[in-house]
């Protein structure tokens, strides 16, 4: 940077609150102020430079110019205006009793006063009084002003630069945004993933663009590739239930963006995991209604697809093995998890030819709930004759009557785990594909309830 001692400028408008930066912000205060605003006045009726506000006898310059041949321009004080710029109207607008041509005839160091709690002012004008300015007139005009007091007020600008931190990061190769895919956003868990990861990515300065599915494998392929276009420097994601092979996901690691999978994951993928042990989970609810004397129990699934499904069936079915029950397939169904009619009217169905039920474990939460209902609409006591168990730990667990026993998922833990571990690969630029994948398991607790 060449900081020298030519004029910040050669007419009279050229001074300390233009070149600094000040004057836009002393601008928009005025135009701010009860008195502007019912007029109308926009922060240009405040200018110098344009028609409206100024003095048009001097043209905004305070002065009147007289050039000499082969001698410096002579200037000398409007007769109109009294030197102040502006017309009367102007004029009449004030903050503290002050116009805002008092304000530009102010002494930097009352204007760091005058302006004490607008920061957006005062900092500026704080710059001017730590180069040793304070005496100096924040509207003095450049033609006035020394070589040194212009080399000063140009140090101060200078001083008073924030570097684009975006242009910063894509020099660093980092936009310090991350992407967050998931499958649902009205869902308590996922909702408190979200909640999760924004807070901790703040901690960092990360930003978190988040894009969910809906359950769709089209607008998961489509989240990609907006998050590729807007460069994010990793992708945290939950999938889809239309989800089966990783294909997509593996073409996006490819151009170099560490991906990490959590709760709905693939198998079949190359990328590190952060899950809860659904399966373990499952069989620790189920053997839960079972010391309870259950041995008639159904399950409600999710979809054929979703691992998660697929792995809470096998703890199902495992703890009812186990256990030396017999596993009978018509006690299983197939439910839309979080749609509590849907749920309701495919466990009716159920119900209705196996009265001999005594015990549902459920996907969801909702789905559970679901259960509850159809069993109080067909005078069935809950947990007495049949014990109830959901999954998730949805705050209305807590809610319903009687209070749902249930899986805890700990979703803080899973944020917490999964932004960790991206943010590692994404400080160790790890591929994904050139190393051993890791799979870390967030530990579930069962919460026992009235319902069983």
């Amino acid at each position: 940077i060449d900081i020298d001692q030519s004029p910040i400028g050669r007419t009279p408008r050229s001074n300390p609150a233009t070149y600094s930066g000040a004057f836009t912000p002393i601008r928009d205060w005025f135009a701010g102020l009860p008195e502007a605003k019912s007029r109308g006045y926009k922060p240009g009726r405040f200018s110098f430079n344009v028609k409206g506000g100024r003095c048009e006898a001097c043209e905004g310059d305070g002065v009147i110019t007289y050039e000499m041949h082969f001698l410096p321009d002579v200037f000398v004080q409007c007769d109109v205006c009294k030197g102040k710029r502006y017309n009367r109207e102007t004029l009449s607008v004030t903050f503290k009793n002050k116009s805002i041509a008092d304000v530009l005839d102010m002494s930097v160091d009352e204007g760091v006063s005058f302006f004490e709690n607008i920061p957006v002012i005062k900092d500026k004008l704080l710059t001017l009084q730590k180069v040793g300015l304070g005496y100096m007139k924040i509207g003095q005009q450049a033609t006035t002003l020394s070589g040194g007091e212009a080399q000063r007020i140009k140090l101060a600008k200078e001083l008073q630069y924030f570097p684009n931190q975006q242009a910063v990061n894509f020099r660093k190769k980092s936009t310090k945004f991350i992407g967050l895919i998931l499958p649902q956003i009205n869902h308590f868990y996922f909702s408190k993933i979200v909640e999760s990861i924004v807070e901790l990515a703040s901690e960092d300065n990360i930003s978190v663009i988040v894009k969910p599915t809906f359950e769709n494998l089209e607008k998961e392929k489509m989240a990609l590739l907006d998050l590729v276009k807007l460069n994010v420097d990793g992708i945290l994601i939950s999938l889809s239930d239309e989800t089966r092979f990783p294909d997509h996901l593996i073409e996006i690691s490819k151009l170099g963006i560490p991906i990490v999978e959590f709760d709905k994951i693939s198998k079949l993928s190359p990328f590190d995991k952060v899950v809860t042990s659904d399966r373990d989970a499952a069989k620790k609810a189920v053997e839960h209604l079972i010391t309870r004397g259950k041995k008639t129990i159904a399950h409600l699934r999710g979809s054929l697809l979703s691992q998660n499904s697929i792995d809470r069936f096998l703890g199902y079915k495992s703890a009812i093995t186990d256990s030396g029950l017999t596993f009978e397939e018509e006690l299983v169904i197939q439910v839309l998890p979080n749609n509590i009619n849907e749920s309701q009217r495919s466990f009716s169905r159920l119900f209705n030819k196996r009265k001999d039920i005594d015990g549902v474990f459920a996907i969801t939460d909702i789905s559970a709930i679901a259960a509850i209902r159809e069993l109080k609409l067909q005078s069935i006591d809950v947990p007495s004759q049949v014990s109830v168990v959901g999954f998730s730990n949805w705050q209305i667990s807590s809610l319903t009557t009687p209070r749902l026993t249930t899986i805890d998922q700990n979703a803080f833990e899973m944020a917490k785990a999964s932004y960790q571990k991206l943010s590692d690969n994404i400080k160790t630029k790890k591929n994904n594909s050139s190393r051993e994948q890791e799979t870390i398991f967030i530990k579930t607790d069962l919460i026992i309830r009235e319902s069983s």
